[in-house]
């Protein structure tokens, strides 16, 4: 199929996507007027049995799923350019690219898009279908806060045969269940190991197993333990940890015995965390982190939860605020400080990496201003001394002339920059810290 053909009263804009299987278009269904996607079966696919059987049986599988976390299917079309399956379009981005971008999300964040994966997974398995293939690139997020659940294209439907040998191993590697590792029978638990490397993933950043040079990852997911998702990031809470670590059992009958007992965890998670309507927090995040404007998402969401200081401090990579019972350790911590730096005044303070004070800028036409933004997080040095850290909006104000820069992120590392400041200038430096590859 080509852009400006038509199959099934639609007509197709352009290609969106490709896999081993197929490739998908958006086309506008004209009768409507609204946007669809096409999935078309490759074409050397179509002399193969097993593949057009796998296909129509993909159609029928979510055709079967009428669910609103799940992508719908509004026909089925066998055309003489080929098979096709005209889909419900949903305008946003995957969740592969959005971790991409964002690299890890916050908790709450990642607690809402995980029961909603999971919603459409108990659907899936109450109607007997697995869907095999848990994995960022499969779950959808829309502009509007909707999370959809994609390609059923190796879903076991267990009211039909099995299209899969035994002892044949099926789904993407880095998100298998030691089950599918080694070929062999699947039910529901093996869909509930892979959401578990999922919310691993949305959580930490990273896989819990990868290939390394001690090891592939199928002989790791079948035979070895993982970092525990709080080593990696601090901030992720215990009772979502515990989530993880159950889902994330070798043995299936020591993972959740059911997903609706999964989703009831997940559904305490969020409820303790997330006041607001949960689509509504998925568009905030959204619109912190750029991939909407502000315009769009006032038309949806409450203009204080936009404004609020704190979710956007969070959605951009810094740390939670304190909790209550914390409160009274940080102000004696904060009343010890000011002592040590009264007792200090004299001597030179001491920052938090054990750096020197912040050096003051003179007065008059020897003063520069700096505004130092970092994505997503940052403590600020300047000079080796510490400043505060970001979002700060005030300015920094030193002496003309060059000065080092330093960001520090905990889990992304630290990086110098030098910046020449002009007098009576107002300078803004931007940086971008990503994790090392």
């Amino acid at each position: 199929m080509k852009v400006g053909q038509t199959i099934g009263g639609c007509e197709i804009v352009e290609e969106i996507g490709a896999g081993g299987m197929a490739v998908v278009f958006r086309a506008v269904q004209t009768g409507l007027g609204r946007s669809v996607a096409i999935k078309f079966l490759k074409r050397e696919h179509l002399e193969s049995r097993e593949m057009v059987q796998r296909f129509r049986r993909e159609a029928k599988s979510v055709a079967s799923l009428q669910h609103e976390n799940i992508v719908s299917i509004y026909d089925f079309q066998e055309a003489p350019e080929g098979l096709g399956m005209i889909l419900e379009y949903v305008s946003g981005t995957d969740l592969h690219d959005l971790l991409a971008r964002c690299y890890r999300l916050p908790p709450d964040v990642a607690a809402i898009i995980g029961l909603k994966v999971c919603c459409a997974l108990e659907y899936a398995h109450y109607r007997k279908v697995v869907h095999r293939d848990i994995k960022p690139s499969n779950i959808m997020i829309s502009w509007s806060g909707e999370v959809k659940l994609t390609d059923f294209g190796i879903a076991k439907d267990m009211l039909f045969d099995d299209l899969t040998r035994t002892g044949m191993a099926i789904g993407t590697p880095s998100y298998m269940s030691p089950e599918q590792v080694v070929g062999a029978k699947l039910d529901s638990k093996s869909d509930l190991f892979s959401f578990g490397i999922l919310l691993y993933q949305m959580l930490t950043g990273e896989r819990p197993f990868t290939d390394d040079d001690e090891g592939t990852v199928l002989a790791k997911i079948r035979d070895e333990d993982y970092l525990s998702p709080r080593r990696i990031n601090a901030d992720i809470p215990l009772s979502l940890e515990r989530i993880v670590k159950r889902c994330l059992q070798k043995k299936p009958e020591e993972r959740y015995a059911s997903t609706a007992l999964l989703r009831q965890d997940l559904e305490r998670e969020v409820a303790d965390r997330v006041t607001t309507n949960y689509s509504a927090r998925l568009v905030t995040y959204l619109a912190n982190r750029g991939f909407i404007e502000l315009g769009e998402a006032r038309a949806l969401v409450d203009p204080e939860v936009l404004a609020s200081r704190e979710i956007r401090r969070v959605d951009l990579g810094g740390p939670p605020s304190p909790s209550v019972w914390e409160v009274p350790l940080l102000s004696a911590g904060a009343l010890l400080l000011l002592s040590l730096w009264v007792a200090l005044l004299h001597g030179g303070v001491v920052g938090p990496g054990g750096a020197a004070a912040l050096p003051s800028a003179p007065p008059g036409e020897g003063r520069a201003y700096l505004k130092v933004v970092a994505d997503p997080w940052a403590h600020v040095y300047v000079d080796g001394a510490f400043f505060d850290t970001t979002p700060f909006a005030r300015e920094i104000a030193l002496p003309s002339g060059p000065h080092e820069v330093t960001l520090k992120n905990d889990f992304l590392g630290e990086k110098s920059v030098t910046v020449d400041l002009k007098a009576g200038a107002h300078q803004v430096l931007r940086e971008k810290l990503e994790a090392e590859k």
